[in-house]
């Protein structure tokens, strides 16, 4: 990987050269495209190496913009094998009757559908006689005029240079397209040198010391930029384990429990849980209790009278607990000890 990053900065630096070399030799570059095209490769590769100079302002770049021709996928295999009326007329001998399904296995279904009707408006081919599945060729030299036009775009592709009724025409067909072309006028920047030097980035003690910082060249220095914004923390992975678990359960139908609420009385938490006044999990040292307020403002008497009965005397398959339940023990604050008392 190291090895490959070198590889890189080596060819982007010899790229940079020879930018800087065209443009000492002649002080101004009119058209990257014809550098780009002199120098073998595609001006996107080029493009890069003008861009990393120009932040260092070794020169400065005005934009050319031009429209060309470009061939569509399909207007390129016309220019290369030919039309759809081409290609079915060339596959018949002359006066020579074929079915039509041969001339299809030959030239592929698409071709022949386009084919075979352009080929009869052309006068290339024709029906035999009455049989509509037997096709003759009747042209005996084929002029593909289409193809040959086709090929002089692909060869020559200013916009300028071709009939434009003709043009409106392929392009209608989908067989031709515009694009805008993008490419550079160059010339010297305020820190244009025949070869590019390394950028010192910081002042160091040394430079100060041996009064190197005089003639050293330094990068510039965005007092502005924002800087990285830092990174924050991280999930564990058992919160994110759980997170994933909840999200299933709710997908289930399941409801989550308001579990914020921290205080609640003992009705809740214990008695309409049927769990017993006298239970030693309701004494001091396994429960915290509230000292002010002492005892809850809101408590439900119809539903608290239904909880006191089933202690007190049983119901619902229970003999009950058979003592004296009281209300002031049941309406003590304390701090929740269980989510049950959410569910109840």
């Amino acid at each position: 990987m190291v090895e490959e990053r070198k590889q890189g900065e080596a060819g982007s630096n010899h790229l940079e050269d020879l930018i800087l070399k065209a443009l000492s030799d002649h002080d101004v570059i009119e058209d990257t495209a014809v550098l780009a095209n002199k120098l073998g490769i595609q001006h996107t590769e080029l493009d890069k190496g003008l861009k990393s100079l120009l932040v260092d302002d070794y020169l400065v770049l005005t934009v050319i913009e031009r429209k060309v021709i470009e061939l569509t996928d399909e207007g390129a295999s016309y220019a290369s094998v030919g039309t759809p009326e081409y290609q079915y007329a060339q596959a018949l001998v002359l006066n020579t009757p074929t079915e039509k399904s041969a001339v299809e296995v030959k030239v592929g279904a698409d071709i022949a559908k386009i084919g075979f009707a352009k080929a009869m408006q052309r006068k290339w081919i024709q029906l035999d006689g009455a049989n509509k599945n037997v096709v003759v060729r009747i042209a005996e030299n084929l002029v593909d005029e289409d193809k040959e036009l086709l090929s002089k775009y692909r060869d020559n592709s200013d916009l300028e240079a071709h009939d434009k009724k003709i043009f409106d025409q392929m392009k209608k067909r989908k067989l031709i397209n515009v694009v805008t072309n993008k490419s550079y006028k160059v010339t010297k920047g305020t820190n244009f040198a025949p070869k590019r030097q390394k950028l010192e980035t910081d002042l160091t003690v040394d430079m100060l010391r041996s009064g190197a910082w005089k003639d050293a060249k330094f990068k510039k220095f965005n007092f502005n930029a924002q800087g990285q914004f830092p990174s924050g923390g991280h999930l564990h992975p058992l919160l994110k384990v759980r997170a994933f678990f909840r999200e299933i359960l709710l997908e289930m139908g399941f409801n989550e429990m308001p579990t914020a609420k921290f205080v609640e009385s003992s009705f809740w938490n214990f008695d309409t849980l049927f769990q017993p006044q006298s239970h030693p999990a309701r004494d001091m040292h396994d429960t915290f209790f509230l000292k002010k307020p002492v005892l809850c403002k809101d408590f439900p008497e119809e539903y608290g009278q239904k909880v006191k009965d089933v202690h007190e005397k049983g119901g619902y398959g229970s003999l009950g607990y058979q003592y004296n339940w009281d209300i002031n023990e049941a309406k003590k604050n304390l701090l929740r000890t269980h989510t049950t008392a959410i569910s109840s």
